[in-house]
């Protein structure tokens, strides 16, 4: 069924038709909407608010219709701002949030000198309109929804104070989670626009027709380019994925109109039911749905794995993971950090203890959380070190990746222990140095070009695989390869490949790969392509995964050098 819609008839993406939309969406969200129920059971607040009414006139509560009171609480009208301590608020206090992408060179932040002077008030009208205007358009629409208060990272965190930095990341969680609305600056252009674009019409609006089969049928719409939003800047952002997914509601702003989301609804402006059967939902509704599991209706820590277990373990490796893993970030040193409190929300929901998460991986969930894999048309920078994850957790690679969900494999390798050295004191962060020890079944091969195609040599016996490219189902007497493309390691060793006639000569020789015997799943061993890191014994860096039918490897015997300790025709060896 097609939604009921209204026509948009304001020129531009913020007036007072955007604002009654959004107040009808977020009263019935509020009021009606069972799954954004707030799932956080701490109601700590931000170390600070900005207070967008105090010393203005302005009375917190129900915007008044009508346009001149509608401009009278723009900022340009009223454009004094204070920062404020919330020592003293009810836990209970409504605020806003607000998602943005700095700019380049921001030069409006609350440091250790401005402090004083954001205190006292800060007026946003002396500024360049490039500066502030997303701050004005965000304050804006506060204000007219009839809040008091706005959290915006860059005006309530000291740039300056890498201790309360660390803290307040910390506390995202709650930060977002605990806010009445996420607005969300979706262009992702930090501009003398703001939140607010003048806009055609013709684009904003739905196709309408009527059914000439029913008499009384009332327009309807259809979905056009303007809806999407996948593709927009802002949600390409890593650090904006843990927004999205933590706050309860979000108001986008986007070129064409506004976009309302939540846990249940996903739908434009002109849309009329704002409660109805027919909405959207949410692409982050999965997420959402699970996350706001409290903590005494999640699976029970050391259970028979349950299907509670099984739905969590989902959603970390085929929605979580590959979501995230897509967005960008301007700092690979935040790749686990921008993350960190989906994870810390995700471990409290599934009964877990933050020493059971290791750069982006459950320990729970190991072996069979080893065996992720690239999107098949990756492509991203190659990093010059692993310097926040192991080479053998998905958080090594800056391309897309997806996981295997651990229940449906049987697993054929042991965890023996994990040791980990923390980038930060955030347990979610990344990890300074981190070494995986196991023990399975090894096998020793030689790849090397013959013709057109390219074959793996076992050196127990010679036998050769043929390497399928990316990874569909590998046939008989072949092995399908996904290689860690945009890894450290991975670039390493393809530069001791070059070139193609210098690989291996005679099915022997060097570098030698190493396959390691992970896991099986439905008439199918998986495991890790492995490669011997200089200098350390039994020590390996993961460089890709690989894929074969049953039966096909017969094991051989490995150079000292090559394992910790050889236990009953398995090995025991060290991943970093």
């Amino acid at each position: 069924m097609l939604a009921e819609a209204r026509l948009l008839s304001a020129e531009k993406t913020w007036s007072p038709e955007s604002l009654h939309a959004l107040q009808e969406w977020l009263q019935a969200c509020t009021t009606s909407h069972r799954a954004c129920i707030p799932s956080s059971t701490s109601h700590r607040l931000p170390l600070r608010l900005l207070d967008v009414c105090q010393g203005s006139g302005l009375v917190s509560g129900q915007y008044p219709p009508g346009m001149d009171s509608f401009d009278r609480f723009s900022a340009a009208q009223q454009p004094s701002v204070r920062l404020c301590s919330t020592r003293g608020l009810p836990p209970n206090t409504h605020y806003v949030t607000l998602s943005y992408r700095w700019a380049e060179s921001p030069r409006l932040l609350l440091t250790k000198k401005t402090e004083s002077r954001f205190e006292q008030g800060m007026d946003l009208g002396a500024l360049p309109p490039e500066d502030v205007a997303i701050f004005r358009d965000a304050i804006h629409v506060t204000r007219c929804l009839g809040f008091r208060y706005i959290w915006i990272d860059a005006l309530c965190i000291k740039q300056d104070d890498e201790e309360e930095k660390g803290t307040e990341i910390m506390n995202m969680g709650d930060i977002y989670g605990n806010c009445i609305l996420n607005i969300s600056a979706s262009e992702g252009v930090a501009d003398a626009n703001g939140l607010v674009y003048k806009r055609d019409l013709l684009l904003a609006n739905p196709c309408r027709y009527v059914d000439s089969g029913q008499s009384d049928a009332g327009p309807s719409a259809v979905f056009g380019e303007a809806l999407r939003l996948s593709g927009s800047g802002l949600s390409q952002r890593g650090w904006v994925f843990q927004e999205r997914t933590l706050a309860p509601r979000i108001v986008h702003f986007t070129r064409h109109h506004l976009l309302f989301e939540c846990g249940q609804r996903f739908c434009p402006e002109w849309r009329c039911d704002t409660g109805g059967s027919s909405a959207e939902t949410s692409p982050y509704s999965a997420v959402k749905d699970l996350l706001a599991v409290r903590s005494d209706q999640g699976p029970e820590r050391n259970e028979v794995p349950s299907e509670a277990t099984h739905r969590f373990e989902e959603l970390w490796y085929r929605h979580i993971v590959p979501l995230y893993s897509t967005t960008k970030i301007s700092f690979h040193s935040d790749r686990l950090l921008a993350l960190s409190a989906v994870a810390q929300r995700y471990c409290a929901a599934r009964k877990l203890q933050a020493s059971d998460y290791v750069a982006g991986v459950w320990k729970p969930d190991l072996p069979a959380a080893l065996l992720w894999r690239h999107n098949v048309d990756v492509s991203g920078p190659v990093y010059d070190s692993i310097s926040l994850a192991p080479s053998w957790s998905w958080a090594s690679s800056s391309g897309e990746a997806w996981g295997i969900v651990p229940h449906r494999l049987d697993a054929k390798a042991s965890v023996l222990s994990v040791h980990a050295e923390p980038m930060s004191r955030n347990p979610f962060d990344g990890t300074r140095s981190c070494v995986l020890r196991l023990q399975g079944r090894l096998w020793k091969f030689c790849r090397r070009e013959d013709g057109n195609k390219i074959r793996w040599y076992n050196l127990a016996n010679t036998h050769a695989l043929s390497e399928v490219a990316s990874c569909p189902v590998p046939g008989q007497n072949e092995v399908g390869i996904v290689w860690d493309r945009t890894t450290s390691a991975t670039k390493a060793l393809f530069l001791k490949f070059q070139p193609p006639n210098q690989m291996i000569t005679a099915g022997i020789g060097r570098p030698a790969l190493y396959f390691l015997h992970v896991a099986n799943s439905q008439g199918f061993e998986e495991g890790l392509v492995l490669h011997h890191r200089d200098g350390a014994l039994g020590g390996y860096v993961r460089v890709g995964f690989w894929m074969l039918e049953k039966g096909l490897c017969v094991p051989g015997e490995l150079e000292r050098h090559e394992f910790v300790e050889g236990i009953c025709g398995q090995y025991v060896i060290d991943i970093y």
